[in-house]
């Protein structure tokens, strides 16, 4: 028998599924409430904020878009599956904007049409909506909406035929048009041309027709005044030469958009297996300019075809990456790029890139100069991440949850990135009061960090945002849809020199009653659970509260010259792996051994509370309890906050007995390292 220890060189790669002995020493089994750092190592996950209770008819199935117009302006936009509204905007402070339907020219003079409402109206609208902003314009498609043409034909009667240009009359009546037949000499189709009055200029062949269906295509919803939005439908452009030879009707006609965007200059509308692209700077208009010749800003419209057998593509979404486009279709990517900074209708291409199953009623994001999307695996989800090999410049979409197979459930995938702090967000609707939070970090073409781990909410996320380091989630909390706030970057609470981990954190002062000798609370949410009251200047819990109402709470005695944060408490956790000790050199782990744990050591930073438990198969735990509270360090009633390292007892068998840290309170706390003693006893010696 020996007596040996253990290192835990930190705790900062979140959890894994694997079987324990191939596990890293980084990784815990468990892991609820807690976000993975590197530089402070395993924390207690940031509290949200709450913003507002909003007067909102969003489901389960809306859709959730944010606007980040500038440091003053931002914006949640929700997409509900109310007929009557259909659309939602608020302020990030959750003050609702008002919504005006109709119509919008050049100079936003407005024309009110209900009837347009009725483009952003859909039974799930997570599935059929995508949206894309630039500057005050959000353009929002439909893809539940088929694409059509309108029935207006274009006017005029041919007048007459000629071989070349040079043949046309030399006093043509004005109006009058001609169709330009051309011979073996031009290397154009007919075209058409029609007298001004002064000059022939090219033209569309009468009896066409030339006009997109507005109602049909995608809106704009645009910024109009300060908490002030118009939908409207947007004036797209009209075909103005050649016929259906010469100057093709756009593929998406008679077709559904599954999704837009801006690239390189172009308005781009994904329709099943096409990529169609609007002339450059010309975001509304689809058509040719002449038909004499092939322009470079003329659109785009080219076939995206799989290379696998008896596969149909069917693009649901995009993202730009290095100087292409990634192109997400269920079974295979394709990559959409020209080789050059333009692109032009004969050098854009568009060639697949990798073959993974994908999940095609997820969202994808783009984490640093990676992509990310979802794929499914049975009752479980995947995550993939889209990268180049430098070395060899090969495409690869890597499994991130290979370690983690069945933790994010399927369903309708939300990812959103914020990648100024290389975190990614994750919302299934096979799990609604949860987010899983990847958390990594790339050194050169290594990554040192890539954990995951899930965050846990009394209420159902219905959508969420990023807005620099700042998450925004809409949230189903009881009757309420509400919206809170979860800023990610390490601070404190106010002056206090330490973090609130209170969720739906608010500052309250209280109205004292001096006939009942109560100070009594109003809450601007209701709240079912538990909610506490901690001292804005002291960090002290405020003892005694009872709740009169789901929104009122009340004290004894006069406190209400005193700012209190609110909020409910919720839970932090993290359970240990398995004890293994393995070879210095080969790290293979020994499995014919057997021990006796006896003591773990946690070393921790600016913590103020948390609990070591330790349960032994079949037996009552053994709860060890640290509040950081030193003889004569601390002053009466206020919260300690220390760093240092702890040691506690264990006293049970490796195979049989879980180690569990929780913080069940406000308090912070982190943890970077540990040490574990344990006695061997090893039953043979490795030959």
């Amino acid at each position: 028998m020996a007596l040996v220890s253990k290192d835990l060189p930190g705790f900062y790669n979140g959890i894994n599924q694997q079987p324990t002995s191939i596990r890293l020493d980084t990784q815990v089994e468990e892991q609820l409430n807690g976000y993975s750092s590197l530089v402070d190592g395993l924390v207690k996950r940031q509290n949200s904020e709450h913003l507002a209770v909003l007067t909102s008819t969003a489901k389960a199935n809306s859709f959730v878009h944010t606007i980040n117009r500038d440091e003053t302006e931002r914006y949640v936009v929700v997409f509900t599956d109310d007929n009557t509204n259909p659309l939602e905007i608020y302020t990030v402070t959750g003050v609702k904007c008002t919504l005006k339907y109709g119509l919008l020219d050049d100079n936003l003079v407005f024309t009110a049409d209900d009837t347009v409402k009725n483009y952003l109206i859909t039974t799930n609208p997570y599935k059929n909506i995508r949206c894309t902003t630039i500057n005050d314009y959000t353009l929002v498609a439909n893809r539940s909406i088929k694409c059509a043409m309108a029935s207006d034909l274009s006017g005029g009667s041919i007048t007459g035929r000629v071989q070349t240009f040079s043949r046309l009359p030399g006093t043509p009546s004005s109006g009058n048009i001609y169709e330009v037949r051309g011979d073996n000499t031009n290397n154009f189709d007919n075209y058409y041309t029609q007298y001004d009055g002064s000059v022939w200029k090219e033209t569309v062949q009468p009896g066409l027709k030339y006009k997109l269906d507005a109602a049909t295509m995608p809106h704009k919803i645009v910024r109009t005044a300060n908490n002030e939005f118009t939908v409207a439908r947007i004036v797209w452009d009209n075909r103005l030469v050649g016929d259906d030879n010469s100057c093709l009707i756009p593929s998406f006609i008679d077709g559904y958009i599954n999704n837009i965007f801006f690239f390189k200059g172009r308005l781009g509308l994904i329709s099943q297996d096409r990529v169609i692209m609007s002339r450059t700077n010309d975001f509304f208009n689809f058509w040719r300019g002449t038909v004499l010749d092939v322009l470079a800003d003329d659109p785009i419209d080219i076939d995206v075809s799989s290379t696998l057998p008896n596969s149909v593509v069917d693009i649901k979404e995009y993202a730009p990456f290095n100087t292409n486009l990634i192109l997400v279709s269920d079974g295979q990517q394709f990559s959409l790029g020209s080789g050059t900074d333009n692109l032009t209708p004969t050098s854009t291409a568009c060639t697949p890139v990798t073959n993974y199953a994908y999940n095609n009623s997820s969202t994808i994001c783009v984490a640093g100069t990676n992509v990310l999307f979802a794929g499914k695996s049975g009752a479980s989800t995947t995550i993939r991440e889209y990268f180049v090999q430098p070395d060899s410049l090969i495409n690869e979409a890597a499994d991130i949850t290979a370690h983690v197979p069945n933790y994010i459930p399927d369903g309708d995938i939300q990812l959103e990135s914020c990648a100024a702090l290389d975190t990614v967000f994750c919302v299934s609707s096979g799990k609604t009061q949860s987010i899983y939070v990847y958390k990594y970090y790339w050194k050169g073409n290594e990554k040192p960090q890539s954990a995951w781990s899930e965050w846990m909410f009394s209420g159902d996320v219905l959508g969420l945002g990023v807005i620099d380091t700042d998450l925004y989630i809409v949230l189903k909390r009881g009757t309420s849809v509400c919206l809170e706030r979860i800023q990610l970057k390490r601070m404190n609470t106010g002056t206090l020199g330490f973090r609130v981990h209170l969720d739906r954190q608010i500052q309250v002062t209280g109205t004292y009653d001096a006939i009942t000798n109560y100070t009594t609370f109003n809450l601007p949410y209701s709240e079912s659970g538990s909610i506490l009251l901690c001292n804005s200047s002291s960090g002290q819990l405020l003892n005694n509260v009872e709740k009169v109402s789901n929104n009122s709470l009340r004290v004894k005695n006069n406190v209400s010259g005193n700012t209190f944060i609110c909020g409910i408490n919720y839970t932090f956790s993290f359970k240990l792996n398995e004890f293994y000790i393995k070879d210095a050199n080969t790290k293979v782990p020994y499995l014919s051994f057997n021990a006796l744990l006896r003591t773990i050591t946690l070393g921790f930073s600016e913590t103020g509370y948390f609990q070591v438990r330790i349960t032994p198969k079949s037996r009552t735990p053994l709860i060890h309890t640290y509040t950081g509270v030193v003889l004569g360090s601390a002053k009466i009633g206020t919260p300690y906050i220390d760093s240092g390292s702890k040691r506690f007892i264990i006293l049970g068998n490796s195979k049989d007995t879980d180690i569990e840290v929780i913080n069940d309170t406000y308090l912070p706390c982190s943890f970077q390292t540990g040490t574990i003693e344990a006695v061997i006893a090893q039953r043979s010696k490795q030959i």
